[in-house]
């Protein structure tokens, strides 16, 4: 006989699953036109970022990016949730 502390793996695998199939990344709707804004820019620095990468110091184009990203990131948010 199996002991009142027994679990099913089965109903705890379930139980655990439960949630996180409603918040799953995959259910999102994505935004699109953050998809194909980012394209050309992904060209655009997968080309030319490589080679001017070679005469400037990382040290000089990692906050530069990070300031980039940031003002994206608000214009982005600034947008989606018309703030």
């Amino acid at each position: 006989m199996l002991s009142s502390h027994y679990m099913d793996p089965a109903v705890l695998a379930r139980s655990m699953a439960s949630p996180v199939r409603s918040s799953h990344a995959l259910s999102a709707t994505p935004v699109w036109y953050v998809v194909a804004w980012s394209i050309p820019g992904v060209l655009v620095g997968g080309t030319i970022g490589t080679r001017v990468s070679k005469y400037v110091p990382s040290d000089v184009t990692e906050p530069a990016l990070g300031v980039v990203f940031a003002i994206v990131g608000v214009v982005v948010l600034g947008t989606e949730f018309a703030v």
